[in-house]
């Protein structure tokens, strides 16, 4: 893999750009809807095992180039993948590509207890806050299986009228597989019409480093 680094992005910048990440579904008067544009980003050092993905499956192509891509990169710029603090643009071959940190939201969610390592029960509820990934579940697959930490921007205070369009799952529930599933569920989406929910990352420029056959 032909990599180089072009730039770097400093964090200040790369959190003003996440800021500017809009719902793909608009509000009631047609306005886009910026639901990162008063939250807290910040950059944290995490144990993948402490993420809950929002997907049941990864593809072992995805992952494989991502562990391919970290190598070049620790080889040739002395940069790991795993380790960002802060953006990337780099080169491979003639695409520009950017990299950033893997995006976590912490989600509001509402939890029923159903107390399965005890002998009482209770009919209640909590709101309980989840560290969700919603973007670059590969490297965090990745850097679990590896057993290192990785760099993800963490961002909380996403406002609770617009959650993520996936519930949080674990990591014991996600499958590789060569190609996309035709058959089962592929995601505990929120609601039927989850895309209004989707968040339009393709704003970051990060739509490139990925393995396609």
């Amino acid at each position: 893999m032909d990599i180089k680094l072009k730039k770097e992005i400093d964090l200040d910048e790369l959190k003003a750009l996440v800021r500017t990440v809009p719902l793909m579904g608009l509000d009631k008067d047609g306005n886009k809807i910026f639901p990162y544009k008063n939250a807290k980003i910040e950059l944290r050092t995490v144990d993948p095992n402490e993420l809950n993905p929002s997907t049941f499956y990864l593809l072992k192509g995805n992952v494989d180039f991502q562990r391919e891509m970290r190598a070049s990169l620790l080889a040739k710029e002395g940069v790991d993948s795993l380790k960002l603090d802060g953006g990337l643009e780099i080169l491979n071959g003639n695409e520009n590509w950017r990299l950033i940190p893997p995006i976590v939201e912490l989600t509001e969610e509402k939890v029923f207890f159903a107390n399965d390592r005890g002998d009482v029960t209770y009919p209640a509820f909590t709101i309980v806050k989840i560290p969700t990934i919603v973007d670059g579940a590969n490297r965090c697959a990745l850097a679990r299986g590896i057993g290192s930490a990785i760099n993800v921007l963490y961002i909380s205070g996403v406002s609770y009228d617009h959650p993520f369009y996936a519930l949080p799952n674990e990591w014991e529930k996600v499958q590789i597989h060569e190609e996309v599933p035709l058959m089962g569920l592929k995601k505990y989406y929120r609601r039927k019409d989850s895309y209004v929910l989707y968040r339009d990352f393709s704003v970051l420029g990060c739509g490139g480093p990925r393995y396609t056959k």
